[in-house]
């Protein structure tokens, strides 16, 4: 088998993605298969999503939800492919070609690696679209002059042998930063990413709220990252960490925190309308860092 397409799945509809991907496989006759694994969505979900349980190789079922990290492990176990394409299950195809792509790169080169890319469903006034469209979306050269700050987790495909020898870090439970920690450390690997101009769609649509409560979630679990010497150091050069890091040694962060703590509300009501500059989001991150460190 040439190519293993995985997709973790956690409450979102995914039959016009996997229907898509069994379409040009059936048609193109592509050696490659479709392995789905539910991280224990909720049964509404379960009952929408076995509609294309036949168009899958395998779909199984977690009766327990695992996280992020754990579940791309996974599918080491139940997969066959030589290479391994992860697609979040938010993800929309665009190009017919889209397996057929990856397959020709891989049977000429084999590579470590491979990043495809996305796009952003756009909505106006919305925070999770406005921050993909200028902070992670990047054109093709300026991922390839920096392959591991602009990787994502979204539409890659990694070599099997390479997986097993740097898997994701399963100490990460929560939300946030397991794709991060994944490339730094191909990167400390001397793994090769290649990046390629085969995009999905994104299509997370969540509300103001909803990514600022993810942001919350995401800095909570980078706040117990940092304690753990052998992953902190894969922080260290994140523009975030580097100022949080000078707070902490010159002691300006008990200053920082009370002049957060008065203009908290004000900044999250701002955020929530979606119209704002991005810097504000980079103080309230910070905000919510220091606050995490002094409460624990």
């Amino acid at each position: 088998m040439t190519l293993s397409i995985c997709i973790p799945v956690y409450n979102f509809d995914v039959r016009n993605l996997v229907k898509d991907l069994h379409r040009e496989i059936s048609d193109k006759d592509l050696d490659a298969e479709i392995i789905l694994i539910d991280d224990c969505s909720e049964k509404k979900n379960q009952q929408i999503n076995a509609e294309i349980q036949e168009k899958t190789t395998q779909y199984i079922i977690l009766e327990k939800n695992i996280g992020r990290s754990k579940i791309r492990n996974l599918f080491l176990k139940y997969s066959s492919g030589e290479s391994l394409l992860f697609l979040d299950c938010d993800a929309k195809i665009i190009s017919k070609n889209f397996v057929e792509k990856y397959i020709n790169i891989i049977e000429k080169e084999i590579p470590q690696v491979i990043f495809g890319g996305f796009k952003e469903n756009e909505i106006k006034g919305n925070l999770r679209s406005k921050y993909s469209k200028e902070r992670e979306i990047k054109p093709l050269a300026e991922r390839i002059a920096s392959p591991y700050e602009t990787f994502r987790g979204i539409n890659f495909v990694v070599r099997r042998d390479v997986f097993e020898e740097v898997p994701f870090e399963e100490s990460i439970t929560g939300y946030g930063y397991e794709d991060y920690v994944f490339a730094q450390s191909l990167k400390r690997n001397l793994t090769k990413i290649s990046h390629i101009d085969n995009p999905v769609i994104h299509l997370d649509e969540s509300s103001n709220e909803e990514f600022l409560q993810k942001v919350e979630a995401a800095i909570q679990t980078l706040s117990v990252l940092l304690k753990n010497k052998e992953i902190s150091t894969s922080f260290q050069e994140m523009k975030l960490i580097k100022v949080f890091n000078f707070l902490q040694k010159t002691k300006g962060d008990r200053f920082f925190a009370k002049i957060f703590r008065k203009q908290k509300s004000r900044i999250r009501k701002k955020l929530l309308t979606g119209k704002v500059n991005l810097r504000y989001l980079d103080f309230y991150k910070l905000g919510v860092l220091v606050e995490k460190f002094q409460n624990s």
